[in-house]
């Protein structure tokens, strides 16, 4: 029979290991061999499990033979067991319940001091890998000098194939920390060693192929280098190794991984879309560990879409998620960083200030890629948020520091457009200027008077604002936009836009707007002409908050007083009127999600109410 399980076909390792352990039942003590040989096809049934993505399995399998092996004595073939099963059982945990799991590292250090004593050089080598693993995605800081000794004992080794998997470690790490010249060379090197060799070494590195991983890596590089052609490249490298036949746990880390890179670059659709299918994917593989990484890419992606509130209750979520399974991932931070832009956005300032203090003392303590200069963005958006624009220009001033010091190109770019937007524009001056202005329109505007303009329109572009997350500059000149996109009707009623244009142009200097300041003015006040055709982001926001309106319960109220005002101005075209305006609500899109969200629903009513 014992020869017979020896023979055993390949895939029938948990067969194997039932007979095993079936044959301890009924001794009267402990018979060694017989206990040694099940603990020996526990281990190979656990590795098969593992293997092929069943994790749940295998940590049974292996927890089982982790009972048997202690209770066998101390021996020389005790040690020979217990290092193979502890870096697998390690493994196991750490792919079932996430890369932090402390009863998995200590499984894997325990592993690494048997193969050491051993002088198990692969063993050890395994073992340094799932606890460099462990660390890197926990951002521990300690990862750097975890890789840097892997690169120690590969040398020591001999083996070139143990030398993949150091560089890998060696440069994903540097890439973390901030060191991105330093972690490109050390990948190219891994994709290099690893193409050559066609075959990954360890139970732990088929979990996470290095290909992918290096390829993943090396785009986070690439694009902080500003090389983003490349790290396109790179991305779809990793995607087309991450393919069906890799196995789920590398697929679940591309997924989690490209949906983070499409975030950090501001990719709103690519990170949406990786971050969905990388939850789906974690969830059919009892992966709960990715499937909260993406899901934090997720939450982003409602952010920056517009849905602040939405967003805050799914970075909320993934917080608390982080904190209940004890590890602090890549996203952590960044959740952070996105709970201070949803809370600024809404307008829960303390909720922001205690977020903020969070992100930054996440920053100071974790590997961040480099996080920290957005982190002192969001503090310079914040303070602007609380009228402080002495602290708004410090943190502005350290988000450019910190970006420069690790030579991040498109984080300086983007912190030096935030230090940029902390300006002087007299936005309290070209208000009252604009209500003098307004208070001189012909008596028959009784839809576009002073009402419209200040106590519609001007504030439904900063509740969009708000929710899209507008601030300093932008937020001054779309402010500017909306004040202004109607003063033109004090001297014509068609083509009003143009002669707001040349008033903008005019009157903007003395309030402290910059000559291409006034330009993108001009252009918020011309995209507010029917049919809108806005050309970017601030735009889209004026052109929806021009027609706010159509959504709110006062439209009918206000669109009587827009039929009066055709009427009396001669513009009517003779059309039905709740035909043509039902018509006219039924075309019309909002530009932006936030309006849309917003503002549908009630547009959809008021439509219905027309009759038609």
């Amino acid at each position: 029979m014992a020869d017979a399980l020896e023979q055993a076909p390949q895939g029938q390792e948990a067969v194997v290991a039932w007979h095993r352990v079936r044959a301890l039942e009924g001794l009267d003590g402990l018979d060694v061999p017989r206990q040694a040989a099940a603990v020996r096809a526990l281990i190979r049934a656990g590795g098969h499990s593992l293997a092929v993505g069943a994790s749940k399995e295998a940590v049974a399998q292996l927890a089982q033979a982790v009972a048997l092996l202690e209770a066998l004595p101390p021996s020389a073939l005790r040690d020979q067991l217990e290092a193979p099963l502890r870096c697998a059982y390690g493994g196991a945990l750490l792919a079932t319940r996430g890369p932090s799991d402390p009863d998995g590292v200590a499984a894997l250090a325990r592993g690494r001091a048997v193969a050491e004593a051993l002088g198990d050089d692969d063993l050890a080598l395994e073992a340094a890998f799932g606890l460099w693993y462990a660390a890197m995605t926990a951002s521990e800081p300690s990862a750097p000098a975890q890789a840097e000794a892997m690169l120690a004992l590969a040398a020591r080794s001999g083996a070139p194939r143990w030398h993949i998997v150091a560089a890998q470690a060696h440069g994903t790490s540097a890439v973390v920390a901030g060191r991105y010249a330093e972690g490109l060379a050390a990948l190219d090197r891994a994709v290099a060693l690893a193409e050559a060799a066609g075959e990954v070494p360890g139970m732990l590195a088929r979990l996470r192929d290095p290909l992918v991983t290096s390829h993943g890596y090396r785009a986070f590089s690439l694009w902080f280098l500003d090389r983003d052609a490349d790290a396109d490249a790179a991305v779809a490298a990793a995607r087309a190794h991450a393919g069906p036949d890799s196995h789920p746990l590398t697929r679940c880390a591309h997924l989690a991984l490209t949906a983070l890179l499409h975030r950090v670059r501001g990719a709103v659709s690519e990170a949406a879309a990786a971050a969905a299918e990388g939850v789906a994917l974690a969830r059919r593989e009892h992966s709960p560990f990715w499937a909260m990484t993406a899901q934090s890419t997720a939450a982003w992606a409602l952010l920056a879409g517009g849905e602040p509130e939405r967003a805050r209750e799914a970075l909320i979520a993934s917080r608390d998620a982080h904190a209940a399974s004890g590890a602090v991932p890549l996203t952590a931070l960044p959740v952070q960083t996105d709970l201070v832009d949803a809370a600024t956005r809404l307008g829960r300032l303390d909720e922001a200030r205690e977020a903020l203090a969070r992100a930054r003392d996440l920053a100071a303590s974790r590997l961040s890629f480099g996080w920290a200069t957005e982190v002192e963005r969001q503090a310079a958006r914040l303070a602007l948020r609380l009228g402080d624009e002495g602290e708004a220009h410090a943190a502005a001033e350290r988000a450019v520091a910190l970006a420069r010091a690790v030579g991040a190109v498109p984080l300086v770019a983007r912190a030096e457009a935030t230090l940029a937007s902390v300006g002087h524009r007299d936005l309290a001056g070209l208000e009252a200027y604009v209500r003098g202005v307004l208070a001189r329109l012909p008596p028959e505007l009784h839809y576009h008077g002073p009402t419209h303009t200040l106590d519609d329109v001007v504030p439904a572009a900063m509740r969009l604002a708000d929710a899209l997350g507008v601030y300093g500059l932008d937020r001054d000149v779309l402010r500017a936009g909306a004040l202004l996109h109607d003063v033109g009707f004090v001297v014509v009623y068609r083509g009003h836009e143009a002669v707001g244009v040349q008033i903008a142009s005019a009157i903007l200097p003395r309030f402290g707007f910059a000559e291409a300041e006034i330009q993108r003015v001009c252009g918020l006040i011309a995209a507010t002409r029917l049919p809108q055709s806005p050309r970017d982001e601030l735009e889209q926001i004026l052109a929806d908050a021009d027609l706010d309106v159509l959504g709110r319960a006062d439209f009918p109220l206000r669109n009587a007083a827009l039929r009066r005002e055709l009427q009396e101005t001669g513009q009517g075209d003779g059309t039905d009127w709740a035909t043509g305006q039902a018509r006219f609500l039924r075309g019309h899109r909002y530009f932006t999600a936030a309006a849309r969200a917003l503002r549908d629903a009630g547009k959809e009513r008021n439509a219905a109410k027309l009759g038609a």
